[in-house]
């Protein structure tokens, strides 16, 4: 969506408000706030749904309380018209996500994951509107990836970054064990934000280091940045 300036229309601006009201209800953080009022006036004027962002790991048939949060706000932006977009993170339910525990989660059956992805789709949808829901699995764009697109993807970011991601800085402080693998989930989950041409990406505040990382990956591609909205 293009971001070039646009006459401020009075209603344009009461609508804006209308939304911003409803959608900073519960968030603990917007980054950046101004590219988001920006991108949500844009989105008005224009009638063009901003495309919102959460992904969900399948290591599980269930969906908890916590994952529910999110996707509560996913349903927000959908009643106020904007498009929600699953990612079923198919593949990196198999690196293990950096959420603070002290060992590398185990490789799941590819059965597993797609019978866990079923039966929580069958439950986000009890949150979600169906029919303003795009949901995106990661096989459809990592199957193809090369080793020449992996080294791609790796070289967009840096090894002291990630280690400044406290929870792998945590680990290897206590001296557990930290594998190279679990090292690119924070860059996977980038580049999904650039395959699926996100806006905004929703996430729980553990989840801040690997949603920035969307908007380092799509600044690279020479797409504008998507806006992470922590909740």
């Amino acid at each position: 969506m293009s971001q070039e300036k646009i006459e401020r229309d009075p209603e344009v601006e009461k609508e804006l408000q209308r939304q911003l009201e409803v959608l900073r209800f519960g968030v603990s953080e917007i980054t950046p706030e101004d590219d988001f009022v920006d991108m949500l006036r844009n989105s008005i004027a224009k009638k063009i749904p901003l495309r919102v962002k959460c992904g969900i790991d399948p290591t599980s048939s269930d969906v908890h309380l916590g994952h529910t949060v999110p996707y509560r706000k996913m349903r927000q932006f959908q009643d106020l018209g904007h498009i929600g977009v699953v990612i079923i993170g198919d593949y990196t339910a198999s690196i293990g996500d950096p959420t603070g525990k002290n060992e590398s989660r185990p490789p799941l059956d590819p059965n597993q994951i797609k019978l866990n992805a079923e039966r929580y789709m069958d439950q986000v949808f009890t949150v979600v509107d169906p029919d303003k829901t795009e949901v995106c699995h990661q096989t459809e764009w990592f199957s193809d990836a090369s080793l020449k697109d992996v080294i791609n993807w790796a070289g967009q970011t840096t090894v002291a970054k990630l280690l400044g991601h406290e929870t792998f800085r945590d680990r290897l402080d206590a001296g557990n064990p930290l594998a190279l693998h679990e090292l690119f989930y924070p860059v996977l989950q980038g580049v999904d934000s650039v395959f699926v041409k996100a806006d905004v990406e929703l996430g729980g505040t553990d989840q801040k280091f690997n949603v920035l990382m969307g908007r380092d990956y799509q600044r690279n591609n020479g797409d504008r940045p998507q806006v992470a909205m922590l909740l």
